[in-house]
């Protein structure tokens, strides 16, 4: 075989001899690179990378393949020796260039930006097809592989040589040893995992952990744990950087997010990142809404608008690619206001006012509208608790009607300038597209630990689960990040840095006694029950909490109603209730609930 030692972590030096690979690892890497495949977007995004998929192999997912070929997502194509493959929309012009004379079923066309300005050659097409093949296939010969794409061998060896040029794959005889067998190929990054568990064994300290110690690992990784929790100016700006990119009700980033994170939290913490121009705040993901009616703001700014805390620096690659923005979308007092901030620049609410005759009430509508919709922004936080707040209610000292004052005058909040924050564009450089996924895959790694697809549920603009894991698999081969299973009953490719890999192992030895419990609110992204547990969703919504304990969610508070999750005593499910931080009449109605249910015995509760 040959070496392998571009490789930071795996090396042919540290071994004998590749050939001498255990087929278990083979067998378990393989296993751990198919696709996953739950749904027509998932069969799409495997049409992406593989490009050709033989019609045969599809027959536990005919549904989801009629799905796209309804919707004109994917067609399939018979070519001139009769054989089926299914192929992307996106993805036609290779075929089209293997195969001039194929035909479509249904007959739709190759999308204008497929490619740029010409079709691929034919080598580029065959090298392009057998490059996404070899991403999850293991092992695997030329006569094999003919058996299915229906190219020669002679064609696919030279392709594999020009990948074997690039670095990307590996030649050898990795499943036998026998030198008279037939030269295998392998993907330098599926063959650096399958070498790594050679080498280590298959033991328990390399299995994967439990999604319970994963949801331990990531109270930490957060602050959420008592004794992890962070402190001071560094802290809430740690926590920020962390959850830069998501979108949460405004009201919960100070009161449910930072607050359980940062030791003694003070607001004046993050008004000094804000002032700095360290932070800034905004709706980042703005949802599309129709022009409004007449004289009517298409959104009142409330307490559970959605809004971004993030570093400014970072904010051009956590916008979208392509603008979503338009001004004629807006009522005329929010396009008004928009108007001379653009002529004019940042400037003072009051400033704002008298230059467009406004009342105080109309002016905070006009300014809630155009925060909702991600227009502007602040200086400071003091701009939006004032909207939120006791919003347009506010006593304010900017001149009314004909310029009469206020008779008694009162101090309005230093919200700083308002300006617009947001650089509406098109991101069409392919560099730059790259770097903006790249970035994004970092971003997913700081807050997660592990990524996996289901967590792009809790991600309102993270790139496509397909644009991230070619990221993460180029990240894998250069050796900065690793792929593999981690967490047990998680579907699909997961990624980690190697430090928190060896985390996870580290509290799964850890004993779990005295574990302090952590309670969770609804809005808090690390809400994930139902997502990688077997429990009900809980609505992201700042009035349910989640009590966790272990890991493992044992009551929550949703409805107004306390309920378990976990078999408990009446003793302990009113621990639950207590430290859920509920009312005198819901302690009364989560009483009444425990004595009718709370019967099994379970371990004693810790306190936090």
């Amino acid at each position: 075989a040959r070496a392998v030692g571009t490789r930071r972590s795996v090396t042919v030096e540290s071994a004998s001899d590749l050939s001498r690979l255990d087929p278990l690892a083979i067998e378990r890497v393989i296993e751990e690179a198919a696709p996953l495949i739950r749904c027509e977007d998932e069969l799409h995004d495997y049409l992406l990378t593989r490009i050709l998929v033989p019609l045969n192999d599809l027959n536990a997912w005919t549904d989801w393949m009629e799905r796209l070929r309804e919707t004109g997502r994917a067609t399939v194509i018979t070519t001139e020796e009769n054989r089926q493959f299914l192929v992307a929309a996106e993805r036609l012009h290779y075929a089209e260039v293997l195969w001039p004379e194929l035909s479509r079923n249904p007959e739709i066309n190759t999308p204008i930006l497929s490619f740029s300005k010409t079709p691929p050659a034919t080598t580029d097409a065959r090298r392009d097809i057998l490059r996404g093949w070899m991403e999850s296939l293991g092992p695997v010969t030329s006569h094999e592989l003919a058996e299915q794409l229906g190219w020669t061998v002679s064609q696919l060896d030279a392709t594999f040589e020009a990948l074997e040029g690039e670095g990307l794959v590996l030649r050898g005889r990795f499943r036998s040893s026998d030198q008279e067998s037939e030269i295998e190929w392998c993907h330098r990054r599926l063959l650096s995992r399958i070498h790594r568990l050679t080498m280590e064994g298959l033991r328990k300290q390399i299995e994967p952990v439990e999604v319970e110690t994963y949801m331990r690992f990531l109270f930490r990784h957060h602050g959420l744990h008592p004794a992890h929790r962070r402190e001071g100016l560094e802290g809430v700006f740690r926590s920020i950087c962390q959850l830069q990119g998501l979108d949460l009700p405004a009201v919960s980033w100070e009161r449910d997010l930072l607050r359980h994170r940062v030791k003694d939290y003070s607001a004046s913490w993050l008004d000094e990142l804000c002032v700095t121009g360290e932070v800034g705040w905004g709706r980042l993901f703005p949802a599309m809404k129709n022009a409004p009616a007449k004289g009517r703001p298409t959104y009142r700014l409330s307490k559970n608008s959605l809004i971004g805390l993030f570093r400014r620096e970072d904010a051009p690659w956590l916008l979208p690619e392509r603008g979503t923005l338009k001004p004629e979308d807006l009522t005329g007092s929010a396009q008004d206001l928009l108007t001379v901030l653009q002529h004019q620049g940042a400037m003072f609410a009051n400033d704002l006012g008298q230059i467009l005759e406004l009342l105080p009430t109309h002016l905070n509508e006009a300014l809630g509208e155009l925060v909702s919709r991600g227009w502007i922004s602040s200086d400071g936080m003091a701009g939006l608790r004032n909207l939120i707040g006791s919003g347009a209610s506010r006593p304010n000292t900017s001149y009314r009607g004909f310029g009469r004052m206020q008779l008694k005058p009162q101090l309005a909040p230093r919200a700083g300038r308002w300006s617009i924050w947001r650089r509406e564009g098109v991101l069409d450089d392919p560099a730059r597209m790259q770097q903006r996924i790249e970035f994004w895959a970092w971003q997913l790694l700081n807050r997660w630990g592990v990524v996996f697809r289901d967590l792009l549920e809790r991600e309102q603009g993270a790139p496509r689960w397909f644009e991230l894991v070619q990221c993460y698999r180029r990240l894998e081969a250069r050796g900065e990040i690793r792929g593999g299973r981690f967490i047990r009953g998680v579907a699909g490719e997961q990624y980690a840095s190697s430090d928190v890999v060896a985390q996870l192992r580290k509290l799964r030895n850890e004993s779990t006694d005295g574990d302090a419990v952590v309670i969770l609110k609804g809005t808090d992204p690390l809400n994930l029950a139902g997502i990688i547990t077997q429990e009900s969703r809980v609505p992201a919504l700042p009035s349910n909490r989640i009590v966790y304990w272990r890991g493992v969610p044992v009551g929550m508070y949703r409805k107004q109603e306390f309920r378990l999750l976990k078999s408990v005593t009446t003793e302990e499910g009113l621990i639950l209730a207590k430290l859920l931080n509920m009312t005198p009449g819901e302690m009364a109605t989560a009483r009444r609930e425990l004595a009718r249910t709370g019967t099994a015995s379970a371990e004693e509760v810790a306190n936090p």
